[in-house]
């Protein structure tokens, strides 16, 4: 019941971001990526961790009991520290140049948005997908951050576009994109 569950809600994800993917076509503002001096301190704090390609200094910037969640592959991933260190050992293995490059971010109170693009060469394994071949993988990612008192990430909610994602690995064909009408 659970995975008929989780593959109903995918397939909906996947079809949405097909149909929003086709007719919202990427800005120009969309992609000029800003002088790191601009963004908030949390960005690039992050962005810097997760490019470290070490797990244990990306699970530096969480708290002990930090929750993190890959929300297109089901929710909670990861319930502490540790086990955040085994996942990104994870994600490092499949993708061994992992990139986040920040795009832009905001800071309210404790929370933090940050819009970051993953790149990085699919050769390893990761989760239910096929085995990588040195696949390039692009694809924008945004994370809503919850920070606790002493600025620690507490919470961190992913979504990403899984259908570029299976698109860039050739595990989806591509879809074909259609034009905004003219007024």
């Amino acid at each position: 019941m659970h995975h008929s569950t989780v593959a109903a809600s995918m397939i909906v994800l996947l079809v949405s971001t097909l149909y929003a993917g086709s007719i919202a076509p990427v800005s120009r503002a969309q992609e000029a990526t800003p002088r790191l001096e601009e963004l908030p301190a949390i960005a690039v704090t992050f962005s810097e961790a997760w490019s470290s390609g070490d797990p244990e200094q990306l699970a530096a910037i969480y708290a002990e009991d930090a929750l993190f969640e890959e929300v297109i592959l089901g929710g909670a991933v990861t319930q502490s520290r540790d086990e955040l260190r085994v996942y990104a050992g994870a994600v490092y293995a499949a993708f061994p140049d992992f990139t986040a490059t920040p795009v832009s971010a905001f800071v309210s109170d404790n929370r933090a948005v940050v819009e970051w693009t993953l790149t990085g060469t699919y050769s390893g394994q990761f989760g239910p997908l096929p085995p990588g071949t040195g696949q390039q993988v692009d694809v924008r990612v945004a994370s809503i951050l919850e920070l606790a008192d002493d600025g620690l990430i507490q919470r961190d909610s992913e979504y990403w576009d899984f259908a570029t994602v299976l698109t860039q690995l050739g595990v989806m064909p591509e879809a074909e994109a259609f034009a905004t009408p003219a007024s």
